[in-house]
């Protein structure tokens, strides 16, 4: 309730009530609702200082956890950087290795970065020029195939092994090719001159192209039990820690023929077959040597399987 107000008549010297006016009581109440305002407010402060709510327990709970797991994440992002451009080191090398070119760069896009301001004569003679370089290499790749083709034309033909030593291979049953290996008995690295394969015990071994049987070894040692064929064109293909041997010594053998089965024998850590490529003493990756047993987007899976893997089976 508001309280009376009294005032002095002027004229008669009396003290009597004011008269309450619509405006006093509009004046008393916002007064009582700014004080209700301010005391709302420092309570709402007061309370939110000295007291937390089930969010904000659970908000600070989980600040505490990202601040432990923070330094860990932050240096599993650097180890992931490092293995991004680890990643992209060996795209640069599985491009190159495959097409025999650097891989291309925006440089050699300029066309798709032209902008509003070239004229048509400048697009016109970038075209052209363009369009030069690509013929120039079309009659050099039409060059070459016709060599090829006359070569394998030719009396003296002779066609590399290029053909997988088991059937329904795939990219998935490469292990570790030519190179630096480390042992998985030795532990340890050791130089790997072959191609190790994994199949299944008992999984039939055929010969890669046509050729005589130069050798066969059985062994409880180093690749086991292994033959050797000896192929046109000095090519030489050796079949190691193969399970058993189905063919002698100097017989002919078809491209696809069964030679022996897989195996573990010799020092082996899988069953798997330990293939390797020889011309003229020369050691050849087998990897790149399948293109008759592989689609053309599982041969570059191939190459960059058996090149990364880094243990052999041997």
């Amino acid at each position: 309730m508001l309280k009376p107000k009294y005032i002095i008549d002027t004229a008669t010297g009396v003290v009597k009530k004011s008269a309450v006016t619509l405006r006093g009581i509009v004046v008393t109440a916002v007064k009582y609702l700014l004080a209700a305002s301010v005391l709302a407010l420092l309570w709402y402060i007061l309370f939110a200082l000295f007291f937390n709510t089930d969010v904000e327990k659970k908000l600070k709970a989980e600040n505490k956890v990202y601040e432990q797991v923070y330094p860990q994440m932050k240096e599993d992002m650097y180890l992931l950087g490092a293995v991004v451009k680890g990643l992209d080191h060996r795209d640069v090398a599985i491009y190159e290795s495959i097409f025999h070119s650097a891989i291309p760069t925006s440089s050699d896009f300029d066309i798709a970065m032209a902008g509003d301001d070239d004229s048509d004569s400048d697009v016109s003679s970038f075209t052209r020029s363009k369009l030069v370089s690509a013929l120039d290499g079309a009659s050099k790749v039409d060059e070459n195939f016709r060599r090829a083709f006359a070569i394998l034309l030719g009396k003296d033909a002779c066609v590399p092994p290029v053909s997988a030593p088991i059937g329904n291979f795939s990219s998935i049953r490469a292990g570790a090719s030519v190179g630096m290996k480390t042992s998985p008995f030795l532990k340890m690295e050791v130089t790997h001159e072959g191609l190790d394969i994994i199949a299944p015990s008992g999984t039939d071994v055929v010969a890669a192209a046509d050729g005589i049987v130069l050798s066969v070894a059985r062994s409880t040692q180093g690749h086991g039990n292994m033959v050797t064929i000896k192929h046109n064109g000095g090519y030489v293909t050796r079949y190691g820690n193969l399970g058993s041997i189905g063919v002698r010594k100097d017989e002919r053998v078809k491209r696809g023929s069964r030679i022996g089965t897989v195996g573990m024998s010799g020092i082996s850590y899988a069953p798997h077959i330990h293939y390797e490529i020889i011309r003229d003493t020369l050691v050849c990756d087998p990897a790149r040597y399948m293109f008759a047993s592989v689609a053309p987007e599982d041969y570059a899976d191939l190459v960059m399987v058996s090149a990364s893997t880094g243990q052999t089976l041997d």
